[in-house]
């Protein structure tokens, strides 16, 4: 591989460039191969144009051209229908890719079956090199009928069997390092650009107590109900704290605030909705801690929380349980708290504790989370590393 710069296509289940956490990945690793001298553009799944992105020859952001195939972010359908497009999603990708110019290398970002086995083809046939950037190990319980539709079976084929077949792989994780071994591998934690002007700190607001947040889906990943609890557990304490709650699905957390013994911290757990990506870190940046909370299972060791990511860029502090590769960056009590036992109690009596935590105490975490993110996260840290990898690809 001694062309330079090398032609490099980004395919995969993202909404280029802004729409969701795959996107924010997708984009910082290509301002890595960008450093690295390397020409980058983006087959998106998802998302739609946007206006100010429109150029003579098509759409670019951050002069990265990008087209969508609209693999995903179809109506609802039945389940045979809903099968089929599982089994070819990234089809319209795919037609895309083959004809286009040729490029040098393909990195597929969590390739499903149908991508995996054509890509493999494809490198058989060609020079092209190919690359797996893989942030997700799916559990059978989030696919229609759980272990027991081919839903399951087929992403376990992929996981345990296919996905060893590719001989590159950019992983989010060690646990997925660990996973797969004999491939060439680069590990990179979520990135962001420290140098964007969406992760200045934010002044805060009227409210004098301690601020917390989550942003994101409450799913079976993010532990929420205990953290109610833990509210109202703190408050009768005596904790003057908020809970600010950013993003959708939030129906069963707002009828759980409507218990009765919920009356005394009603309204200090806030419910914003929904809030676009750019907005995230303005939130995160007025907030002094934000909450994350995983169960320890292949799915969240596998992954790495961008949440995580995004709240020490905002300057925000963390409170929450080791999981994946977070123990690595999160230190106590310097740029955040670790919750051994994730209950409403052992909870409620922390939330008690760091609130009583003086102004210039909770100022210094938030300039050590900020520091943590600059020295681990700024895509800029990884950009040799990307270079020496994209120069040894099997």
């Amino acid at each position: 591989m001694n062309r330079t710069p090398l032609h490099i296509v980004y395919i995969g289940p993202f909404r280029f460039p802004a729409g969701d956490a795959a996107a924010a990945r997708v984009l910082a690793n290509a301002r890595c191969l960008r450093d690295a001298g390397h020409l980058v553009r983006f087959i998106s799944y998802g998302g739609s144009y946007r206006a100010s992105d429109k150029t003579d020859n098509g759409y670019s952001y951050d002069d990265f051209p990008y087209t969508i195939s609209n693999d995903i972010d179809r109506p609802a359908i039945s389940v045979f229908k809903r099968l089929s497009g599982f089994l070819k999603m990234g089809a319209n990708a795919w037609n895309m890719l083959r004809s286009g110019e040729a490029p040098d290398v393909v990195i597929a970002y969590n390739p499903n079956l149908y991508l995996s086995m054509r890509l493999l083809h494809l490198a058989r046939k060609t020079s092209i090199r190919i690359v797996a950037d893989i942030s997700e190990c799916y559990h059978p319980s989030e696919f229609p009928g759980g272990r027991w539709l081919p839903f399951a079976w087929i992403n376990e084929l992929q996981i345990r069997i296919v996905q060893k077949w590719l001989p590159n792989k950019i992983l989010i994780s060690s646990f997925l390092n660990a996973m797969y071994p004999n491939s060439h591998n680069l590990v990179l934690p979520p990135l962001v650009d420290m140098q964007e002007r969406k992760w200045i700190a934010e002044t805060g607001d009227d409210f004098k107590g301690l601020t917390c947040i989550y942003a994101g889906t409450p799913s079976r990943k993010d532990q929420m109900l205990f953290v109610l609890d833990a509210i109202r557990l703190s408050v009768a304490m005596g904790a003057d704290i908020r809970l600010v709650l950013l993003g959708d699905e939030q129906e069963e957390l707002k009828a759980y605030m409507q218990r009765d013994e919920m009356n005394a911290c009603r309204e200090r757990v806030i419910f914003l909705g929904v809030v676009s990506q750019e907005q995230v870190p303005a939130y995160y940046g007025r907030a002094h801690f934000s909450l994350l909370f995983r169960k320890q299972n292949r799915k969240n060791n596998a992954g790495f929380p961008t949440k995580f990511v995004e709240s020490l860029a905002s300057g925000t502090p963390v409170i929450g349980n080791l999981t994946s590769d977070i123990s690595k960056y999160l230190n106590e009590g310097e740029n955040g708290f670790v919750l051994e036992e994730a209950t409403d109690e052992s909870l409620a009596v922390l939330l008690h504790t760091v609130s009583r935590l003086s102004t210039e105490q909770l100022e210094l975490m938030k300039d050590n989370a900020r520091r943590t993110a600059g020295q681990f996260f700024d895509y800029r840290k990884y950009s040799v590393q990307m270079k020496q990898f994209i120069e040894n690809l099997k």
